[in-house]
Order: C-alpha cells, then sequence, then structure tokens
C-alpha cells in the first residue's frame, strides 16, 4: 500500500494567516490547509490510499453526529480560500459511541493531509481547528484530561459553536475530533486519537487496504 507525499509551500503562509484570522505564532498555517467542510461540519484530510490500479482514494475525518451511515456527504477543499472546491463523498465508517467518522472523496489533484499522532498527555499543547459560520479559525490549547475509559481529550478552552468534526493536533498531526463544548468559558471534548486510529483502519478495510 503507498501513499503519496505532498509539499508545502511556504509562499502561501502570509495568505493563510490572513484569510484565517489567526497570528503566525498562534495556529501553523499548514493545519488550515488539511481542513475541509462536510456539510455543516468540519473535517480533516487525512493520509489517502493507493489501490493497485493507481487510483488515489482520499479520506476525511469527521464526527460521527455530524453524519449518518452510508450517507453521501459534499466534501468541501477549504484550501486556497479561492478555489473551495466541491467533492462527492460517502461516509464509509461511523463509530457514534467514540463521535467519529471517516468519509471517502476523490479530488481531482493531490491535496494537503495531515498524519495521524500519538495520544497527547495532559498539560500538552495542542491546536484546535475547525470552520464555524464558514469560517476558518483555529487556536491554541492546553489537554487537561485524556480518559482511556471513555476514549476522550479535554482541552481548557471553548471550540466555537459549529466546530464539531473539526482536528485538534500536536506537533503537526491529527489527534483528536471535535465532539463536543460546554459553554463559552470551555472545556471541549474530543473524540481520542484512538478512536480517529480505528476509523482510520476501518474506513481502509472497508475500502479494502487492510
Amino acid at each position: 500500500m503507498r501513499r503519496p507525499g505532498y509539499r508545502l509551500f511556504a509562499a502561501t503562509m502570509g495568505l493563510a494567516w490572513l484569510m484565517c484570522g489567526a497570528a503566525p505564532q498562534d495556529v501553523p498555517p499548514e493545519l488550515f490547509r488539511v481542513t475541509a467542510s462536510i456539510g455543516g461540519c468540519a473535517a480533516t484530510v487525512v493520509e489517502p490510499f493507493q489501490d493497485k490500479s493507481g487510483k488515489w482514494h482520499w479520506l476525511a475525518i469527521t464526527a460521527a453526529h455530524c453524519c449518518r451511515d452510508g450517507e453521501s456527504k459534499p466534501v468541501k477543499l477549504l484550501w486556497p480560500p479561492s478555489d473551495k472546491r466541491n467533492f462527492n463523498g460517502k461516509v464509509v465508517y461511523r463509530d457514534i459511541n467514540n463521535d467519529v467518522a471517516a468519509v471517502t472523496f476523490n479530488p481531482v489533484d493531490t491535496v494537503p493531509f495531515a498524519k495521524l499522532g500519538e495520544r497527547p498527555g495532559e498539560g500538552d499543547g495542542v491546536f484546535t481547528v475547525g470552520y464555524p459560520s464558514g469560517q476558518l479559525k483555529g487556536k491554541p490549547s492546553t489537554v487537561i484530561g485524556n480518559r482511556t475509559t471513555d476514549k476522550s481529550i479535554t482541552i481548557a478552552d471553548d471550540i466555537w459553536y459549529g466546530n464539531s468534526g473539526g482536528g485538534l493536533f500536536k506537533d503537526g498531526k491529527l489527534v483528536g475530533v471535535a465532539s463536543s463544548r460546554t459553554g463559552l468559558s470551555g472545556p471541549s471534548y474530543f473524540a481520542s486519537t484512538e478512536a480517529v486510529q480505528i476509523a482510520y483502519h476501518s474506513a481502509a478495510v472497508s475500502l479494502g487496504f487492510e
């Protein structure tokens, strides 16, 4: 099973910060480039799979409450900001208990993607990115809870209403998916790294790669 590489060009970084309203020191611009929109929710484009014929099969990871089993969902790429293309997507995995889902889609070109990371520890710095009210937004935060019993990650800060399905990132890698919030001051809850990894590999199985 082969997977592609993708080079992110530094020349576009200033535009990313301008369009997303985030200061350079706050959110790495590559995290905005891997964020997509699925219906009214956000999603993260993750590493695709290539079949024996050479065709790439792309995946976006989102929240289970944003979709239904086997549902067709449009995947809107949000980068570059001037080219918000829509592609037909289909839900190939959904875990309502842990609130994570995987949607397959096929863009015409190679697009930026995120790799999966390792579970963050309490006190670790992370970034959350989403698409509330039709606008890419991101912020830094800190992990304050990481429970293996219910597969959830808690961060100190509030996420925006409509941020469901957006990614939680550590060291540039996807480690969680936005699930719920408690209010204007936080905290916020994310599907865990393990749940995301299971979604990714289960989607690969459903597509015949594992």
